[in-house]
């Protein structure tokens, strides 16, 4: 508590309920009911999963986040040793619908089984709300796979359920609170009886609020994290097919909602999609946790959501979620003009504003840094600082206030957005006042002008300041091969990307990308001090090859 003001910035945005429950978890801990022997619905078709990558490689070996381990039991169910969301992965039990699931029943029984027996309820980190409802969505979803009515197992799902009702994380919000409620509507659609009537009210109560507040008029998730997005996007498109599967428990209106925004959903994700079909790693994002586009895409075509073609897209502005995708025959550019996330939760946001990627050729060519860790940490605070991104920093701060490894204090406030688009070029420019807090009052503007075989990015600063540094993160594969005198020659797909910086002065510098939880790959950073308040850092490229094979 030796800054009040950075507790204060961070803890006026938030809702009292926040406030209230976050005491409540604290001090309320509920015991476990007495739970009536429960009866399911039957369904009318077996569960189709959404693709994904299996995790469990023998009876007692997972692999999480890149890390492979082979666990004793039951001691390592809880072992503090272990990283904490390595451990939620293992309690989510995402491998029970995962690709080859049928080759692996045999462990999967054992598995829940074991899960049973050696977490008694209301005890230990598996029992935490969030893994709980993730937990309680994959063992229903292995339940309407057809597999066989294993002993004691929807007991389990019923108690597990009514222990989470008793721990909604008001106080979390989000993603969290989203993840809660679905699992409560998927056990109330599932079970009959009073307490099956009482969480299908809650659960789509719950779904209802957060699916009209979380997703926004443009398509996109609220925390604006194209990761988080994809996670809530399988989740609505899992109701739509729960609702086939049980006809008539949902709210009709409810339905429909559900299928008019997974469409929206899918639209938002397409534009925030590299041409490699990954995500764009703006906030919390990285590759290897959600279903991809073309993963949930087919998802949505198997469970009859008629979903459009991804377009070949020239200028895109969410407005909303405050993204701007432009595109040509050689590049995507990606452009990140919107807030941190919801004022009330943006611990999923970084001090990226006004950052961008860019893919080239079709492969990624300049790229924010990513993440590969939640623990605090040195390096989980340099992930989300604007020193890590594809932006501008200003005398060494963030453009927003991020701190611990979920905080925000203060935060930049994009303004200006302005999108133009003419035969030859195509224009994006936004400033934001993030910097406004330093004594110098600084305002950033950055322009970004895309034409056939160049993409020009200028940044222009008003007010006070000591030290402004622009930087653009490469790729790992694109090569530094000539550095000239406020420029350089970088090698991308075999081709020669020239870049000429003009207003300041060019650093080559040896930087990581964290593509993935648990990944780090060494890479290079193109560092530009500003010699002026304007300074324009230039890419262009031949459409031919013959640059690149003339040996510079």
């Amino acid at each position: 508590m030796n800054n009040p003001a950075l507790y204060w910035h961070t803890l006026k945005y938030l809702k009292p309920i926040q406030l209230w429950y976050r005491l409540w978890f604290r001090l309320y801990k509920p015991t476990p009911k007495p739970i009536p022997t429960p009866v399911a619905r039957k369904p009318s078709l077996l569960w189709t999963p959404c693709f994904r990558s299996s995790s469990m490689r023998d009876h007692a070996t997972f692999e999480f986040l890149n890390r492979s381990i082979t666990l004793q039991f039951p001691r390592d169910w809880t072992n503090e040793a272990l990283p904490a969301l390595w451990l939620y992965n293992l309690h989510y039990f995402d491998d029970l619908v995962a690709e080859g699931a049928a080759g692996r029943i045999q462990w999967h029984q054992e598995l829940v089984a074991r899960w049973i027996v050696e977490n008694p309820a209301t005890e230990g980190v598996g029992w935490e709300s969030y893994p709980t409802s993730l937990r309680i969505v994959n063992w229903v979803k292995w339940y309407l796979g057809g597999n066989v009515e294993q002993a004691g197992i929807l007991e389990s799902i019923v108690q597990q359920a009514s222990w989470l009702e008793r721990r909604i994380e008001y106080h979390l919000q989000a993603n969290h609170l989203w993840a809660n409620g679905k699992a409560l509507l998927v056990v109330g659609v599932l079970v009959d009886g009073l307490d099956g009537s009482r969480w299908l009210r809650k659960g789509e109560q719950l779904i209802t609020e957060q699916l009209r507040s979380q997703v926004l008029v443009d398509g996109g998730h609220f925390e604006r994290s194209p990761m988080y997005h994809a996670i809530v996007l399988e989740d609505v498109l899992d109701l739509l097919q729960l609702a086939t599967i049980f006809p008539g428990m949902m709210s009709p209106s409810l339905v429909d909602e559900f299928e008019v925004k997974a469409r929206a959903m899918l639209g938002w994700l397409a534009a925030l999609t590299h041409p490699d079909i990954g995500i764009a790693l703006f906030n919390d994002a990285a590759l290897g946790i959600a279903p991809d586009y073309d993963s949930l895409q087919s998802y949505a075509t198997a469970i009859g959501v008629d979903v459009e073609l991804k377009p070949a897209y020239a200028v895109t502005k969410l407005s909303e979620s405050g993204y701007v995708r432009v595109q040509n025959s050689n590049m995507v550019l990606l452009c990140d003009v919107g807030e941190l996330g919801p004022d009330f939760q943006p611990g999923h946001g970084h001090a990226d504003t006004l950052s961008c990627e860019v893919s080239l050729f079709g492969a990624r060519f300049i790229v924010n840094s990513g993440i590969d860790r939640y623990e605090p940490s040195v390096e989980r605070l340099h992930q989300r600082s604007t020193a890590a991104h594809s932006t501008l920093e200003v005398d060494g701060e963030n453009s927003s206030e991020v701190w611990a490894s979920f905080r925000v204090a203060r935060r930049a406030r994009p303004f200006a957005l302005s999108v133009n688009e003419t035969e030859e070029m195509a224009s994006v420019s936004c400033s934001h006042d993030g910097y406004c807090r330093l004594p110098g009052t600084v305002v950033h503007n950055r322009t970004w002008e895309l034409r056939e075989n160049s993409l020009a990015i200028t940044d222009k600063l008003t007010g006070n300041y000591d030290k402004a540094v622009a930087r653009f993160f490469l790729h790992p594969a694109v090569d530094v091969v000539e550095v000239m005198k406020n420029g350089c020659k970088v090698r991308h797909c075999n081709q020669v990307v020239r870049v000429e910086i003009l207003g300041g002065e060019l650093e080559i510098e040896a930087s990581n990308y964290y593509p993935e939880f648990g990944k780090s790959l060494e890479n290079r950073c193109l560092v530009v001090q500003l010699k002026q308040p304007k300074c324009t850092s230039s890419f262009s490229w031949q459409t031919s090859i013959l640059e690149a094979n003339s040996g510079l």
